[in-house]
């Protein structure tokens, strides 16, 4: 029996709250350093909307990127 894809079904909050815990996979295709913190500042920026936006439930903490540190991750992963 194959598992279900429920990402589609998931609260905004922990939806948001997934991609930055797997951002350094999501960046590890990325050519260049400016191509990185691209992607971390666009996830930052949907986390950023997140809170602007009016609770419609429980509160659910996204925290942002460290875009330093998933660049510095990145770049020790590419020179190993």
């Amino acid at each position: 029996m194959q598992a279900e894809n429920l990402e589609a079904v998931l609260p905004l909050p922990l939806a948001l709250r997934r991609e930055v815990a797997d951002i350094q996979d999501a960046v590890a295709d990325c050519r260049t350093e400016a191509e990185v913190r691209e992607r971390c500042e666009a996830l930052n920026a949907h986390v950023r909307e997140h809170y602007r936006r009016p609770d419609t439930g429980p509160r659910i903490i996204v925290r942002l990127v460290d875009v330093d540190a998933v660049v510095a991750a990145w770049a020790g992963g590419r020179a190993g």
